[in-house]
């Protein structure tokens, strides 16, 4: 199942007409145009018009037909018609098409040299060479993307990172909170490690060497001779820093350091780290950043278990993790109900502090392939929300799709050659990957009775906003999963039974167990916790 579900893909065109685009790899607002000879019955005049009716701003000739001379009679016209930039450019060449008034229409498609990466190590980076993330650097960006690399720090002084980090212009180093955000002297990013005991400070320095790693695998320059490439060009690197020099911290001051983050306007938020243990404060922090429309990216965790770590288990967060080359599942990584999407994890080249290399395998480095391939979406089309990126998403994956591979690929691993497809498709000015109009799902008044419960087994109990398919899992207190629950289920107040065995159709034993509801429609989720006790 996936975890958000797949949108029907409706593209709302000019005329009432339906076309689906190519990728856009074309300069913006211009049309070469063939009009048909002008000893037809066409008139120079009805030429005109039909490049005023569609909206030219303006109409030449292109530069060869003043070259030569003319031959006598007939001849055809090619002309290179401006439009504003927002114009849908595949939809206004199908209706020069279809006036019959031309030969052809046709975008001015853009070149690049075909030249190798030149960067002395990129033939070292196996997740770039043996696989199609390569393909990531192709797509083009309107805008850079903001991405909040949340961790040790980031070395921004090295060569390969420098163009690519986030400098507060509104701030200044002078001792004083210039631009009022309540932290002084962020000028190139804050460290909140020591926030809960009032030691934070504008020093975001990487001493321990993750958060340089990451930042590298996301937005290291590309094709500029020096060190290896980055994933994408269309990231610029916050740097959030609050794990120490031994790459410890804890979750007070993560959760500032996302709220930080979130109101820096960062679309991005990479969360490589985390603990198996709740917290409250955390989870708000999260929550708070996606609702300013951030996508949170979170690691699974390495400890090659299904239990959960948090923030990768709440709700809402593209939760990472990690698959090989050849796609199978890592053995370090963790997985189960919680995991949204694979990517590659194992054996990355990427930068240290202070110019260094070093290799890092890890359900961190997967979060940092995932959040190189959201900025390239919010990057390509700004316009996209939060939901559309992750429809986006869900639509371009591959190797999620059975139940075995759920808990271990959740929605599969992002095929850049269909994202880069499905990114094509999305128009902008009607943002058709998703209807605005979509309510969100509500799971509430979730309970199970009775508690504790015997061999007369047991009910789960819940309210949705909507029909939806549910799942619940039902772990032991050593979080093995034992049982899964499934069915599709109509709106308002519904209940599933379990009749106390497990997976293996034996009883389980006396104990306490913990469950999860995951309500799933539509590219919407919901998701509530609870415990049970068995004592027969």
């Amino acid at each position: 199942m996936k975890k958000w579900g797949l949108m029907t893909l409706c593209f709302m065109l000019l005329s009432g007409s339906i076309e689906v685009a190519s990728e856009q790899n074309y300069v913006e607002g211009q049309l070469i145009v063939k009009m048909k000879a002008s000893s037809s019955i066409l008139s120079a005049g009805t030429h005109e018009n039909v490049h005023s009716r569609l909206g030219a701003t303006s109409v030449r000739a292109l530069p060869w037909k003043k070259m030569g001379i003319q031959a006598q009679g007939a001849q055809s016209e090619e002309v290179l018609v401006t439009f504003p930039n927002e114009a849908n450019l595949e939809v206004l060449a199908a209706q020069y098409r279809q006036s019959g008034q031309v030969e052809y229409a046709e975008p001015v498609y853009k070149v690049h040299a075909d030249a190798l990466v030149n960067d002395p190590y990129y033939r070292y980076q196996d997740y770039l060479t043996k696989t199609d993330l390569a393909f990531l650097r192709d797509i083009e960006y309107k805008e850079k993307v903001l991405v909040a690399v949340v961790d040790s720090g980031v070395d921004g002084t090295n060569a390969d990172l420098q163009s690519s980090m986030f400098t507060n212009t509104k701030e200044l180093a002078n001792g004083r909170d210039n631009d009022g955000n309540g932290y002084v002297g962020d000028v190139s990013g804050y460290n909140f490690s020591g926030y809960s005991v009032h030691r934070d400070n504008a020093n975001a320095n990487d001493n321990y060497g993750h958060g340089t790693h990451i930042a590298g695998i996301i937005a290291a320059q590309i094709n500029n001779g020096i060190s290896l490439a980055g994933l994408t060009h269309a990231a610029e690197i916050l740097n959030v820093k609050f794990l120490d020099a031994a790459g410890n911290g804890n979750q007070l001051d993560g959760a500032a350091a996302v709220r930080y983050a979130a109101d820096m306007g960062a679309r991005v938020i990479n969360c490589s780290w985390g603990y198996a243990q709740f917290n409250q404060v955390l989870k708000d922090a999260v929550a708070y950043a996606i609702s300013k429309g951030a996508i949170v990216v979170t690691s699974a965790g390495n400890s090659g278990s299904d239990l959960d770590q948090y923030p990768a288990a709440f709700e809402s967060v593209i939760n990472v993790a990690s698959v090989e080359i050849d796609k199978s599942h890592s053995d370090f990584s963790n997985y189960g109900s919680h995991i949204t999407f694979a990517e590659y994890g194992r054996a990355f080249l990427g930068l240290t502090p202070s110019g260094g290399l070093a290799i890092k395998s890890g359900t961190s480095q997967s979060a940092a392939v995932m959040s190189a391939i959201v900025a390239t979406a919010f990057g390509a089309k700004p316009s996209m929300t939060a939901r559309d990126v992750k429809t986006l998403l869900l639509n371009s994956a591959e190797g999620g799709d059975s139940s075995a591979k759920n808990r271990y690929k959740g929605n599969g691993i992002v095929n850049i050659t269909n994202f880069g497809r499905n990114l094509s498709l999305f128009q902008e000015s009607t943002h058709s990957f998703l209807s605005a109009s979509v309510a969100a799902l509500k799971l509430t008044r979730v309970l199970n009775f009775p508690n504790p419960c015997s061999d007369s087994g047991t009910k789960f109990g819940f309210e949705l906003s909507d029909s939806a398919d549910v799942t619940i899992h039902i772990y032991s207190n050593r979080g093995t999963l034992i049982k899964t629950l499934q069915s599709f289920v109509n709106s308002g107040y519904q209940t599933l039974n379990w009749d106390t065995l497990n997976d293996s159709n034996q009883p389980a034993k006396n104990g306490t167990y913990f469950y999860t509801v995951l309500a799933t429609k539509d590219g919407d989720v919901a998701r509530s916790k609870g415990r049970l006790t068995i004592l027969r």
